[in-house]
């Protein structure tokens, strides 16, 4: 599927040069990106114009600009950032328009702060308190905005940080294992921490690194990264060591040719549906939905 996906990327702005005016071509470039197999493919994607009518549809202008944040960080280019802060202010203006422009905004300095690009950490937190005051923010994307907030909190050293944490983790159906992490994260890592908050993140760390068929590579790396700073606490080096082999020996996704940058303390996450079909009307169809979004993690410290 790996090598189907890449072909697939490949042949994308390749299909929407002889078909301009095809929607469904126009966002099979845009969900390709995170499959190509070089930075200057995936924005060349990215960066496509949108045909007029496409423009104005919000499920592919919010698309674009999460997997933007995506492959800027897979590719190590936080000088497109400003690229992507164009592209928000295309989103459009009617519905819930405002609301997506406010929290991927925020993903956007989330972004370019992890990665030392010029975001202030005061400037993060802004953006990601006024998303989670936002009331007609998607629901599905509460828990998430909840959770990077958590972490800025944390870094500022705000009291508040640890509660932001548990209500997004109580809010997660799906990705609550991101902020639970972060909270056992974040309780470990006081200055004085409590002896459970050290077996509660020792053990929640091992059930995450165990766990290759449910868990991403990055949050696998990361848990392994947790481990070996407990163990370099307790004067273990050689389980530090072997705990650091394992993290180097994890293999990336099958999926992508670069893992997302899970060392600048945060790592993406998201879904695809791949597959081929064959309609009367339009012959072969290509069905590639992609979706992939920023969780903020708490660093080793």
């Amino acid at each position: 599927v790996g090598v189907a996906l890449r072909q697939v990327a490949g042949r994308s702005l390749d299909l929407a040069e002889r078909y301009p005016e095809s929607r469904e071509v126009a966002r099979v470039v845009v969900a390709a990106a995170l499959f190509a197999e070089d930075a200057e493919k995936s924005f060349a994607a990215l960066e496509r114009p949108l045909s007029p009518d496409l423009s104005g549809e919000m499920d592919t202008a919010v698309r674009r600009i999460a997997l933007f944040v995506d492959a800027v960080l897979r590719w190590n280019e936080p000088a497109r950032l400003e690229t992507a802060g164009r592209l928000v202010d295309e989103i459009p203006s009617e519905g819930l328009g405002a609301s997506w422009a406010g929290l991927l905004r925020a993903d956007l300095a989330a972004a370019s702060w992890r990665m030392g690009a010029g975001a202030t950490a005061e400037e993060v937190r802004d953006a990601y308190l006024a998303a989670v005051a936002d009331a007609r923010l998607p629901v599905e994307q509460r828990p998430r905005a909840m959770n990077n907030l958590g972490v800025v909190l944390a870094a500022l050293g705000d009291p508040s940080a640890g509660e932001r944490l548990r209500r997004s983790e109580e809010s997660s159906e799906e990705d609550y294992d991101v902020p639970r992490f972060n909270r056992l994260a974040l309780a470990a890592s006081s200055p004085s921490p409590a002896a459970d908050a050290l077996e509660n993140l020792r053990a929640t760390m091992a059930l995450i690194a165990d766990d290759d068929e449910g868990q991403p590579a990055t949050m696998r790396r990361q848990a392994l990264r947790r481990l070996a700073w407990l163990a370099d606490r307790e004067d273990d080096a050689e389980a530090a060591q072997a705990f650091r082999e394992r993290t180097a020996a994890i293999p990336s996704s099958p999926f992508f040719l670069d893992p997302a940058r899970s060392d600048l303390g945060g790592l993406t996450r998201g879904e695809f549906q791949f597959g081929l079909g064959y309609s009367s009307l339009e012959g072969l169809v290509v069905n590639l939905d992609v979706w992939s979004w920023l969780w903020l993690l708490v660093p080793v410290p």
